[in-house]
């Protein structure tokens, strides 16, 4: 089961799927922590997995990119036995390395045990899961991820009574439950299978691409970094929410790159195709339409959000998280477009792309900074401004590289007079609270899918064609 192999729609509904339960139980795991453990506790949990999953690419060297597309080009290859020594000698020495540097003024104690630990286990994790991209078997892929990091983090935080025991939990869990998976998909561990040239292309491969991820990380983990002198540890909680929130939109996206970059770098490696070109002109598209108007409807309700998800809220918090959903379409258009970049040269153009979100992530906090601006709405602006000058380089890098051009006068028309639309219809609802929350909600997604069913216009008509080709 963890090796069949699905078509193209099912990998997209399975890792969606995948998507959906995560996001459900991050929201689970970290309101029953606010509610239990406290909003200090969950401000430092939340800050820790933000470093974590930010800066994962870097301790791995890349390999949760290099992976997948070395071994979509040579399924025959030692990638995984030589990924192996890379980890063991490599990324769990820098990890224990990170330990012995002492005390981490952004957390409350030392970078104790359960906290190396967490961190193992969630980087063998992720090499295991793009062991299985790589091959193609997203169905196992996403299992191990569900199982090992979606349903063990909800057992631990209910058996948990420290942060300290709850990342001991889930850490372990993580690294074993990884580890055998990987020998399962391995074949075992064959350290005789390998040669120089998997070492050097792991090496090589990813060492193009750490600029990039160190960039990421500032992209996703800047905004607390900077404003943490400036906040408490309960705002930090509201600022790390926030962006969880934005991160949710990650379930409808997230799965098409996870998809797409093994798939991208083999069509590529076999010549450029048409197919490809209008597919990914289709996906950002999609992406740019239906990630605006759903980070308008949500803006509206961002206090309202963050209480029934915490218990609490402050008009500061919520004018934070409405700025940070103003972001999501262009946090998106990144996402979505990263994989391509990526797997269209060994030069990693990414790091690019993302060295420009962070001179401007950074130039626009210090400005608001000197200009006496709140320190959370400083970091939130910063977060906008950032992905919004990184998804105009992407945009470029691959307009020319593929030939793209979606800015047809029609689609943004179309983009403008929905966005006014959505935000009118919810102005005009006579209730308050959760009860407009949720009625305007509800016709959100009516008008959304009579908008997907009933369009006429090119792209929406090809997207229905792909999803439902019969």
């Amino acid at each position: 089961m963890l090796e069949k192999k699905l078509s193209l729609r099912n990998d997209f509904i399975v890792t969606g799927l995948n998507g959906i339960s995560t996001v459900f139980g991050l929201f689970l795991v970290s309101g029953y922590m606010a509610r239990s453990l406290g909003l200090d506790i969950l401000g430092e949990y939340l800050f820790l997995r933000r470093i974590v999953t930010s800066f994962v690419g870097v301790l791995l060297l890349g390999m949760n990119i290099t992976i997948p597309i070395l071994i979509a080009k040579n399924r025959n290859s030692a990638i995984g036995d030589a990924a192996i020594i890379i980890f063991l000698f490599v990324t769990v020495p820098i990890i224990f390395g990170l330990k012995g540097l002492g005390n981490f003024y952004f957390f409350s104690g030392s970078l104790s045990f359960p906290h190396t630990l967490f961190i193992l286990g969630f980087c063998f994790l992720t090499l295991t899961y793009s062991l299985y991209r790589g091959h193609l078997n997203l169905l196992g892929a996403n299992l191990l991820q569900f199982i090992a990091g979606t349903i063990f983090s909800i057992i631990s935080v209910y058996i948990a009574t420290s942060l300290e025991q709850f990342l001991l939990i889930i850490g372990s869990s993580m690294l074993f439950l990884s580890f055998v998976a990987f020998f399962l998909r391995n074949r075992g561990i064959k350290f005789n299978r390998i040669s120089n040239y998997e070492i050097k292309e792991l090496i090589n491969f990813g060492l193009s691409r750490i600029p990039g991820f160190i960039f990421q990380f500032f992209m996703l983990a800047g905004p607390p970094l900077l404003a943490l002198s400036y906040l408490n540890l309960t705002d930090l909680a509201f600022l790390n929410a926030g962006l969880s929130l934005v991160r949710i939109f990650l379930i409808a996206v997230g799965p098409l790159g996870i998809i797409l970059l093994p798939r991208v770098s083999n069509s590529i490696s076999k010549g450029m195709t048409e197919s490809l070109r209008k597919n990914l002109s289709l996906l950002a598209k999609s992406t740019l339409f239906y990630g605006s108007i759903s980070s308008i409807a949500l803006s509206q309700f961002s206090n309202d959000i963050l209480s029934l998800w915490l218990g609490s809220s402050t008009i500061l918090a919520g004018k934070t998280s409405q700025i940070l959903f103003f972001s999501t379409p262009f946090f998106l258009l990144c996402a979505i477009l990263r994989s391509p970049i990526d797997a269209i040269t060994n030069r990693g153009y990414n790091s690019f792309v993302y060295a420009i979100g962070v001179c401007g992530m950074i130039a626009t906090f210090l400005i608001m900074i000197i200009n006496n601006a709140e320190p959370i709405l400083a970091a939130a602006w910063g977060f906008f401004i950032g992905y919004f000058l990184a998804a105009i380089v992407s945009y470029i890098i691959v307009s020319i590289v593929f030939r793209l051009n979606i800015f047809s006068v029609q689609y943004l028309l179309s983009i403008i007079f929905s966005n006014i639309t959505i935000y009118i219809i919810f102005s005009i609802i006579p209730f308050y609270g959760n009860l407009k929350m949720f009625i305007s909600m509800v016709i959100f997604f009516i008008l959304l899918t009579f908008h997907f069913l009933m369009s006429k216009e090119e792209w929406v008509l090809s997207f229905r064609r792909i999803l439902f080709p019969n």
